[in-house]
């Protein structure tokens, strides 16, 4: 056999290959491990973490591989195996494998406003650059346009006055309550009581028009001698509501507040920046955030930041309060130094399988929800007692809470817990068939789940006024109040 066919049937080493091979996946823990070990507070928690054992691990793995590698190298070039093509054929083969899981990836991505997903799977990390450009745009376009909701130093938001938002579904008059027409007054007419409703989206009538809502249902039962002000707000909590009760409701001079709200609404409470609480929604504002202090409710972030002044950060752990935000983990944003490896989709989806450490957030847990709810419950309670002013407390079902997999709701529990007499909506829409509940395809109430819902409440507010609404007014003794705004 010539000197030149042992080459030829040699010039493949597996030996390499392996090495190579042991040396590529070693270099990829060590990078991965040591990414996510970086988020520990020190040094020292870093290297004793099991992601840093790992990226010790990862870089003894590439010293033993090279040292083997070159060890082997070494005993081909003496046997005349062809060394050279085991290596270059190994970075090949793991060169091709790379680019087709990064060209694989960055077509399986789809691009949110200010995020990336693969399937359903958020990928990891979060840019803050790319939603400081989202909101920014939002905000440019609310200063030309003016917006449905504006900002306020206390509530986060509210409803602006005089203004229309939805396509026109949405309108409002002076007071920041949902009317029948842009600039309708409840003022302009005098009437012998007063409702007003304190709320979320679901109360709101987040996908209706005017004539479609519990408010509107409500006025048509109790007809023109008493008003129905709606002054619920999408995405409030219910330290939100208790913050509009104390500030806004004096002034409206109601006879009756109905506070209703979703499952949603406690655990809001427990969010600083809206954008994070509710991703769902466009929403550049911050909210307030109340701890217990000694068994006393305290506000830790007000008067609240503005929009502009939130997205003028550079990076999204600078912002205030931010670990007081049960929506914030640090481990889906980017990580200071690591910007190049973030480039790779391939990176990012492994960051995305094992990401970093989170930093500790505070007043989050599971205790804290509840602990802060019910403190907002009892201020509630106390506060309307101090007014003098009669209260129904409403807890209105969503969606998920129907249906074989249903979700059992939080806040009922929480209310008996408290010994609270609440209404709960689950008995007004269980008169409706499934399809008539909700919106098609939405997750809001239909009509008739709003009419269901306000019939409900007729009776509880007869008991707080001691006679029957038809003992008040007789439907069409008088002129309907909005009969002049409705076609």
């Amino acid at each position: 056999m010539t000197e030149r066919t042992s080459v030829r049937r040699g010039k493949i080493n597996w030996w390499i290959v392996v090495f190579v091979a042991v040396i590529a996946g070693s270099v990829a823990v060590a990078i991965l491990m040591g990414a996510r070990a970086s988020a520990k507070p020190t040094w020292r928690q870093a290297l004793v973490s099991a992601s840093g054992i790992a990226c010790l691990l990862g870089m003894g793995g590439t010293l033993v591989g090279s040292a083997f590698l070159a060890l082997e190298c070494r005993r081909a070039a003496h046997r005349r195996n062809g060394e050279p093509a085991s290596v270059l054929v190994t970075f090949v083969l793991i060169g091709t494998a790379v680019m087709a899981l990064e060209l694989i990836l960055r077509m399986a991505t789809v691009q949110r406003p200010w995020e990336q997903e693969i399937g359903s799977r958020l990928l990891l990390p979060r840019g803050w650059d790319r939603v400081v450009a989202t909101y920014s745009t939002m905000l440019d376009r609310f200063d030309t346009t003016p917006n449905y909701f504006v900002e306020d130093s206390l509530l986060g938001w509210k409803i602006g006055p005089n203004r229309s938002g939805s396509g026109g579904r949405w309108l409002s008059g002076p007071e920041g309550a949902r009317t029948p027409s842009e600039g309708y007054s409840y003022n302009q007419t005098t009437t012998s009581c007063r409702v007003v409703l304190l709320g979320d989206s679901y109360t709101f009538g987040w996908e209706e028009w005017f004539e479609q809502t519990m408010g509107f249902y409500l006025q048509e039962r109790m007809g023109p001698a008493c008003q129905v002000l709606n002054i619920a707000v999408p995405g409030y909590s219910l330290a939100q509501m208790l913050l509009a009760a104390q500030r806004d409701v004096p002034a409206l001079k109601p006879s009756v507040v109905v506070l209703s709200f979703t499952d949603g609404a406690p655990e809001r409470g427990l969010g600083v920046y809206c954008f994070l609480t509710m991703r769902d929604w466009d929403c550049p504002w911050a909210a307030p955030r109340f701890v217990l202090k000694e068994g006393r409710l305290e506000l830790v972030n007000v008067p609240l930041p503005s929009p502009r002044a939130i997205f003028n950060h550079e990076a999204i752990d600078e912002l205030p309060f931010i670990r007081y935000d049960r929506g914030y983990r640090s481990s889906q944003w980017e990580h200071p130094g690591w910007g190049p490896l973030y480039s790779s989709y391939l990176f990012r989806m492994a960051a995305t399988e094992f990401p970093s450490y989170d930093d500790p957030l505070i007043g989050v847990s599971e205790p804290a929800i509840r602990e802060i709810n019910e403190a907002i419950m009892r201020a509630f309670v106390a506060h309307m007692d101090k007014m003098k002013i009669p209260f129904i407390i409403f807890y209105q079902p969503q969606k998920d809470e129907y249906g074989p997999d249903r979700r059992v709701p939080y806040s009922p529990e929480f209310l008996r817990r408290l010994n609270l007499d609440f209404v709960d909506g689950t008995t007004c829409l269980d008169a409706l068939s499934s399809d008539q509940r909700f919106r098609t395809g939405g997750t809001h109430y239909s009509d008739l789940g709003e009419a269901a819902l306000a019939e409900c409440l007729v009776p509880q507010i007869e008991r707080r006024f001691g006679k029957s609404l038809g003992d008040m007014v007789t439907m069409g003794e008088r002129r309907h109040p909005f009969s002049s705004f409705m076609v």
